[in-house]
């Protein structure tokens, strides 16, 4: 039999059951909400930050250069004065600002205030054409500067990486002491990344967040503490530990002569980064680039185009010349959009890989001698069609 409800209860819980219910659908819609919010969030950060290859942090690869010459490219370069790495449009916002309330106040203020602007002669219209050709010429000299140190500072910093490895190579075909040969490798893999941290900023390498104290002993970890420029402690280092191996006269020229190219190609990425371009001739470019475009308006108002299309044509020549100019400031120091970590991870690689690679290359030696080529190897020395290859002229 059962129990009858009474009328306040059958109340009680309809107002349960419809407040669930309310609870319900506000959830839902809290959940459909954070939803959308998400995908957006998430739309914004591919277009922004995921699908630009992030070649100022690491190697450009095969997904990179697919990227790069993808039609994806016009997309990125519509949105890149708000993305990054520069963001341009924060950096020249007050310049911006400025032509944009000289636009709208040549364009309201009371005629009597604008008599100054001569419809005639033209005198601004001439001031502004003639200008723009020795801004173009600014402008094409302020780029190959900074060009021309991107590509020293890239060169410079790679060919430290390589000379690294080519004295472990070297060092490999003379030396049988491992401890000795050990010792190169971690001096050299600690070369590259002091040149590294002093391009970055940080002159010890011993807080590196990789944690290199692991290559270094206590006494070492002092010194370099101590030292007042680790970049110059490295190489000594290593011109010691080569001489204490005392290679034959040739392979120890050989090593001197790659030691000097790191040298040099460390120096250049030291005087780069301890040298801007000259600040007379920056300013003035800046500086020029700003009166040409304060002119702007004025020729533009001579020529009676409408605010409608003034004001627009106003800011994206603002935007155009003065991005070019923050980019120019920003690559007058390189190295912040160079992957100088991918590249010391790659030299550390290299390096060991070396070591291995040479003690497999000595077993299988081992096992191969005695033994005849293979016969792909004398097919190919007769040549095309079993005619053997002529010698050149003086050999046996």
């Amino acid at each position: 039999m059962a129990v009858p409800i009474d009328q306040g209860a059958e109340e009680k819980i309809i107002i349960v059951e419809d407040f669930m219910d309310a609870k319900a659908a506000a959830e839902e819609e809290g959940t459909r909400k954070m939803k959308f919010k998400a995908t957006v969030s998430e739309a914004w950060a591919n277009m922004m930050y995921t699908l630009w290859p992030p070649v100022w942090k690491k190697k450009t690869l095969a997904r990179e250069w697919e990227t790069l010459r993808s039609e994806w490219r016009f997309v990125s370069s519509a949105v890149c004065y708000i993305a990054p790495p520069l963001h341009i449009l924060w950096l020249v916002k007050i310049p911006l600002l400025i032509i944009i309330a000289e636009v709208l106040g040549l364009y309201f203020a009371p005629i009597g205030v604008l008599r100054f602007i001569d419809n005639d002669q033209g005198v601004y219209t001439t001031a502004f054409g003639i200008c723009s050709f020795a801004l173009s010429l600014l402008l094409a000299s302020r780029v190959n500067n900074v060009i021309t140190r991107f590509n020293l500072g890239r060169s410079g910093f790679g060919k430290l990486g390589n000379v690294c490895v080519i004295i472990v190579q070297i060092m490999l075909t003379c030396c049988d002491d491992e401890e000795m040969l050990q010792d190169i490798a971690r001096w050299c893999v600690i070369y590259h990344n002091a040149i590294r941290k002093y391009l970055e900023g940080n002159l010890k390498l011993c807080d590196d967040p990789k944690d290199y104290n692991a290559y270094l002993h206590e006494d070492e970890i002092k010194l370099i503490h101590d030292t007042h420029k680790m970049r110059q402690l490295a190489p000594l280092k290593i011109r010691q530990l080569i001489a204490k191996a005392a290679p034959p006269l040739e392979i120890y020229i050989a090593l001197n002569s790659q030691l000097e190219m790191a040298q040099v190609g460390s120096g250049d990425c030291v005087r780069i980064y301890s040298q801007s371009l000259p600040y007379p001739f920056t300013i003035l470019t800046t500086g020029f680039i700003q009166l040409w475009l304060y002119l702007l308006p004025l020729a533009l108002k001579n020529t009676e185009l409408q605010l409608q299309v003034a004001l627009p044509a106003s800011i994206f020549t603002t935007l155009l010349l003065l991005g070019v100019d923050a980019a120019a400031v920003h690559l007058e120091n390189p190295f912040k959009y160079m992957p100088l970590q991918d590249l010391c991870d790659s030299t550390q690689r290299d390096v060991y890989r070396a070591l291995d690679e040479h003690k497999l290359l000595l077993e299988s030696a081992a096992r191969n001698a005695g033994k005849p080529p293979p016969p792909g190897a004398l097919k190919a020395a007769k040549g095309p069609k079993g005619r053997s290859i002529p010698k050149a002229k003086g050999t046996s």
